[in-house]
This record gives C-alpha cells, sequence and structure tokens, in this order.
C-alpha cells in the first residue's frame, strides 16, 4: 500500500504501470485510506479476476473499518537446469500450495499470514540448495531423495497503527534502500526473521527502527537428551537492531540514511532496544565488539520511466 501510494503521489511512471497501479489501488484500497490516500471502495463482497503471476485470485469481504482478504496459492512448474560443476542438466518440476490472509479491524489493527509448501522433483541429482529456492536464502529443506526435495515457510505479523505511526511484530522480509533487489542494509535476498518494528511518517520524513532475532545454524554446545540418549543442539543467540531515517524534499528527490548492528552468544542489550539510539556509539559504552554498519542512499527520478540511485 505504501508503494502505491508513493507512486499515485506524482513519481512518473509509463502507460503499462498506471494501468497496473490502478488494479493495485483498487486491491489495497482499505489500507491506502489508512495512510490518507483515498481511492473508489469496491463492493462489500468482491472477488478480483485471476491476472496475478503467483496466485489464482484473490478473494475480498469488508464491513465498514473491516476487511479480509483470502488469497489461495497454487503453483505448477517445469524448468530446466542447465549443467553446472559437478551436476548434470535436467527438469525439475515445483509444486507449490498455500494460502494468504490479510485484513484489519477497525481500520488499526492489521494482520497478515502467508504460509506454503513447496516441493521440488528432479529427473537428476540436486548438486545445491541454492538452486531450488529462487532469489531468497534456502530454508531448512527435508530430502527426501537426491533429487526430491520439500519445504514449507511462513510469514506473519500484527500491525498497529494510526495516521502517523505504526508498529507491527511478526515474521516477515525485510528490505530497506532504493534498489529494487540485492539493497545492502537489508535485502529480501536474506531469509525472513521475526522482528519488533517501528514506522512513523511526518510530512516529508520517514522513520523506521527494528530490533529482530536472526537465525544460525552454528551450535553453541551439543548434549544428550536424557533417557532417549537423543543427540541435540543449543544454537548460538544472533540479534539486529536498525533504524533508517527517510526525507524527500522533492517528489522526485529522495535521501536516506540508516544505521544497523548485529551482535549475539548473550541477551538482548537494552541500549539498542532505544529507536533513536547511536548504535556505534553504545557498542563503545557496553564494551562490545559488535558488527555495526552505517550507511547512505540518494534516489532521483529525473525523467519519466527513469530512476537513478546510489
Amino acid at each position: 500500500a505504501q508503494v502505491v501510494q508513493n507512486v499515485s503521489e506524482g513519481r512518473p511512471i509509463s502507460k503499462t504501470d498506471r494501468k497496473l497501479l490502478r488494479e493495485l489501488e483498487a486491491e489495497f484500497a482499505d489500507e491506502l485510506s489508512q495512510i490518507g490516500t483515498q481511492v473508489a471502495q469496491p463492493p462489500r463482497w468482491h472477488v478480483y479476476p485471476v491476472r496475478s503471476r503467483t496466485s489464482n485470485g484473490v478473494y475480498a469481504w469488508r464491513a465498514d473499518d473491516n476487511y479480509l482478504v483470502v488469497d489461495p496459492i497454487a503453483k505448477l512448474g517445469l524448468r530446466y537446469k542447465t549443467a553446472g560443476v559437478g551436476s548434470a542438466a535436467g527438469r525439475i518440476l515445483t509444486t507449490v500450495g498455500g494460502i494468504m490472509l490479510r485484513g484489519s479491524l477497525r481500520g488499526s489493527l492489521g494482520f497478515y499470514l502467508n504460509t506454503r509448501d513447496t516441493q521440488h522433483r528432479g529427473n537428476k541429482p540436486f548438486s545445491s540448495p541454492t538452486d531450488l529456492s529462487g532469489k531468497h536464502a534456502p530454508p531448512i529443506m527435508h530430502w527426501e531423495s537426491q533429487n526430491s526435495v520439500s519445504y514449507d515457510q511462513t510469514d506473519a505479523y500484527l500491525t498497529l497503527s494510526c495516521r502517523w505511526f505504526q508498529l507491527e511484530f511478526g515474521k516477515q522480509f525485510h528490505d530497506w534502500g532504493p534498489g529494487y533487489w540485492g539493497n545492502l542494509t537489508l535485502s529480501n535476498y536474506a531469509p525472513s526473521f521475526e522482528a519488533l518494528k517501528i514506522k512513523a511518517r511526518y510530512g516529508h520524513w520517514k522513520f523506521v527502527w527494528l530490533t529482530g532475532a536472526l537465525r544460525t545454524d552454528l551450535p553453541e554446545y551439543s548434549y544428550n537428551a536424557p533417557y532417549s540418549n537423543t543427540p541435540r543442539k543449543v544454537r548460538k543467540q544472533k540479534y539486529i537492531a536498525a533504524h533508517r531515517l527517510e526525507f524527500a524534499p522533492h517528489p522526485r528527490i529522495a535521501v536516506g540514511i540508516n544505521e544497523a548492528i548485529i551482535y549475539g552468544e548473550r541477551g538482548i542489550e537494552p541500549g539498542y532496544l532505544i529507536p533513536t539510539m547511536f548504535f556505534w556509539s553504545e557498542q563503545h559504552y557496553i564494551y562490545g565488539d559488535d558488527n555495526a554498519t552505517i550507511g547512505a542512499d540518494i534516489a532521483a527520478y529525473p525523467l519519466k520511466g527513469l530512476k537513478l540511485y546510489s
């Protein structure tokens, strides 16, 4: 909804994208009304036509300030894998099934759920999990054989929002920056993770802060469970804290600055829970040697259909 609002406020787009924008405005009419952009409201009961590349259609219900969107997920695909190091060329059949739910209660409490199960079958042994998982980092996979693997993924979160402030808690992908993919600080190439997030917007300013837990496969120690003697591993604890400030002095220019820090092998640091804290300085106060980064970016839209960013 935020992307649709930004484009509607004057960012130059093509005629084809303008048509797609109108379709998205109808689909996200309720969310757009919550952030101050008014569009024509669809009927109380309605079904969107099948035109998505990732789903079978969208079924929606709305009443006053409440709405629910149900989007079944079903995909069947066949692709050919080229030969690589230690692997032969072959066919991969992919099936995906699941459901996406999103909605809002009283215009302030929002919810989202996206759960899906994926299975890959090939006529040749698979060489690497990254060949199967697309652009995102591979999830935990269940190998049924050398040429058959399955995995499930679920993202879900709750939001509590008013006109200029939003609080989020849940598991989702995070992507910060002007790039379409591969942003440096937070990118959707990485797996989704659980986080508490604050968003604030006032005039030409936007601020985002989050803190979350990261998945790691590094074991801290191992032991055998009592009675069953089953091997168990306790994973190391890893956390992230980050914040970002954006300023758009003109509809065609946006400037952003962000800071992030990753730490672990201890409990959550209270100082990193302060949204306005300078993390680089805070790690010196706690005698930490954490992984801190600071970055800045700028995006410009000099011509219609042209975006420059660095």
